[in-house]
C-alpha cells in the first residue's frame, strides 16, 4: 500500500512524468519539495479515519467492546479511500469539492481516485450486510465483513475507473494539448 502510494504521489505532483530521472532523485525531490504535503495527506487521512470512526459508530459498530478493531477498520478505509485524494487534491478545497460534492472529475486523476474512493465506501457499507444474519460463521465478526467489502469495493472502483477513462470518448487529456 505505502508503494503503490508513493507512487501515485510521485505520478501526480508530476515528477514521474519525465523518465529520464532516476528514482532516488525523485525521492530526493520528494522527500525535499513535497514532503510537507505527504505530512498533510497524513492528517487528512488520520481525521478520515476519526470521522470513519464514528460514523461506524453511528451506524451500530461496538463502542465500548470491541473499539481495536473499529478503530483499525476506520483506518484501514481511510488509507483506502481518503489518503490517494489527499495526496492528489492536497488542501485545495475547490477540487475536493468538486470532485466529491458535486461528483464531477475532470482529469484522469480526478477519475481514478474519484470511483475507487467511491466504490471503497459503498463496499464497506454493503459488506456489513451479512453481519446480522444468524449463520455464526467466524467471517461475520465485526469488522471483517466490511473489511473485506472496503477491499472488494476498492478493486472493483479500481476496474471501473480504468475502464471509464480507456473508453472515455472525451479524453481531456487531448483537449489540453490543442
Amino acid at each position: 500500500l505505502l508503494t503503490e502510494s508513493t507512487r501515485w504521489l510521485l505520478y501526480l505532483q508530476g515528477d514521474g512524468i519525465e523518465t529520464n530521472k532516476s528514482v532516488k532523485v525523485m525521492f530526493k525531490n520528494l522527500i525535499e519539495n513535497k514532503g510537507k504535503h505527504f505530512a498533510h495527506a497524513l492528517w487528512i487521512t488520520l481525521f478520515g479515519a476519526f470521522m470513519f470512526h464514528l460514523i461506524a459508530v453511528v451506524f451500530g459498530a461496538p463502542v465500548i467492546d470491541d473499539v481495536q478493531n473499529t478503530w483499525l477498520f476506520a483506518l484501514y478505509i481511510s488509507l483506502l479511500a481518503i489518503y490517494p485524494p489527499a495526496c492528489a487534491f492536497k488542501n485545495q478545497g475547490p477540487i475536493w469539492a468538486r470532485v466529491f460534492s458535486d461528483g464531477s472529475p475532470e482529469s484522469i486523476p480526478e477519475k481514478l481516485i474519484y470511483y475507487t474512493t467511491v466504490a471503497t465506501v459503498v463496499g464497506a457499507w454493503l459488506g456489513a450486510i451479512v453481519i446480522p444474519l444468524d449463520w455464526d460463521r467466524p467471517w461475520q465478526v465485526w469488522p471483517i465483513p466490511c473489511v473485506i467489502g472496503g477491499f472488494v469495493g476498492h478493486g472493483i472502483g479500481s476496474i471501473i475507473a480504468l475502464s471509464m477513462c480507456y473508453f472515455n470518448d472525451d479524453n481531456t487529456v487531448q483537449k489540453k494539448r490543442e
